[in-house]
């Protein structure tokens, strides 16, 4: 029971990394950057280009925007992405609860009746 606690926790851990590295992205590149082509993330949208924008045009920029808490320019970039901003946010706290949880019960004794 240990080790299926080990590797789930293990397995959370790696879920928190890899969610607090996209968050923290929006620390290091700004919105502008990604517009004025000095940071590219992703290729351009083929769709974007033609004038017809796509379902996720706009969303890098907005996730960029809300990690500097700019909520009125991520809106106006996307409007799921600080929605999308927000419920990662959660989904990382849940996780990192969740890894709590399994560590303390866990390791902390049970009681047996006897």
């Amino acid at each position: 029971m240990r080790a299926l606690v080990a590797g789930l926790v293990a397995l959370l851990a790696l879920c928190i990394v890899a969610l607090m590295v996209a968050l923290g992205a929006g620390l290091v590149i700004t919105p502008e950057a990604i517009e004025a082509g000095t940071i590219v993330l992703s290729p351009p949208c083929p769709r974007a280009e033609a004038a017809e924008p796509c379902a996720t045009c706009g969303l890098t920029r907005s996730w960029m925007a809300m990690g500097r808490l700019r909520i009125g320019q991520s809106w106006a970039y996307h409007r799921g992405g600080p929605f999308l901003w927000a419920a990662t946010w959660a989904l990382a706290l849940l996780f990192a609860w969740m890894s709590v949880f399994l560590v303390r019960t866990e390791l902390l004794p049970t009681q047996r009746s006897g």
